[in-house]
């Protein structure tokens, strides 16, 4: 009895730690004020008003095209790699995992400098400028790709070989094989590997404060300046409308496909 007592404030206590700071910022959100004040001194909406504002929808944009094009392109090449490194198993497997997953060992302001050297070295020597939007998507692309890899690598060492060439005996193509025994399979580890990687290029600030460019300036950074510049509650309204926008993502993706189903 006195071990479930000391579960449940443990519990209660690791609730506390983590939806404590989001109560704080939807309070802070309502302040009528423009500086943060606690306790809030009246209510207002005006920073709602604030949060739809053209540099927040903008950095909205960016941050949005960044995430989701990254995340495309990174399934694209990962689950190719991540389904050679579980089907064909050999002595240098380890090391070429080794060397796919090293950007997510490398801390992370190590990596973001790296790659912004890298960028000016490629304009200087060939004497060519891309599109600041495009080498941030090239950059999340980097560090997006080892997240793939493992979630994806980690659903193909669970799924048995056997069963291609199982198909391929009984006449199916390599084309039937992938949309109907592989693809299905793997779809939760898809599905999982969509959303970590959305998520982590949509809140990424390290690489994104090295390479980011007028026009190209990403949702996070834009935050980050208007807190160090104005101090106003405006980015309190943006975390909390942020904040839903996930929740009511998350609730439809569980309606629509049915995560739970998948596991079992």
């Amino acid at each position: 009895m006195k071990k479930s007592k000391v579960l449940t404030i443990f519990v209660c206590l690791v609730f506390f730690y983590l939806l404590f700071p989001l109560f704080i910022t939807v309070v802070a959100s309502f302040n009528s004020k423009d500086i943060l004040t606690y306790p809030i001194d009246g209510f207002s909406l005006k920073w709602y008003k604030s949060a739809f504002s053209s540099s927040y929808i903008s950095g909205f944009a960016i941050s949005f095209q960044v995430g989701v094009v990254a995340t495309i392109i990174s399934l694209c090449f990962g689950v190719p790699v991540a389904y050679g490194l579980a089907k064909y198993k050999s002595k240098f497997t380890r090391a070429i995992k080794n060397v796919f997953f090293s950007p997510v060992l490398i801390p992370g302001i190590v990596l973001s400098y790296s790659l912004f050297l890298g960028w000016v070295f490629i304009a200087k020597e060939f004497d060519t400028r891309l599109p600041k939007l495009l080498v941030l998507m090239l950059a999340h692309i980097i560090v997006l790709f080892p997240y793939t890899i493992r979630v994806i690598g980690g659903a193909f060492e669970k799924f048995d070989f056997t069963i291609e060439d199982a198909a391929e005996s009984l006449g199916a193509t390599k084309k039937d094989f992938i949309l109907h025994i592989l693809l299905p399979s793997i779809t939760p580890a898809i599905i999982s590997a969509s959303v970590l990687s959305f998520i982590t290029s949509f809140n990424d600030i390290p690489i994104s404060i090295f390479l980011y460019g007028r026009g190209s300036t990403p949702l996070p950074i834009i935050m980050m300046q208007d807190v160090e510049k104005y101090g106003d509650p405006s980015v309190a309204a943006v975390s909390v409308v942020l904040l839903f926008m996930t929740i009511g993502i998350t609730y439809l993706i569980e309606k629509t496909l049915g995560l739970n189903n998948y596991g079992r």
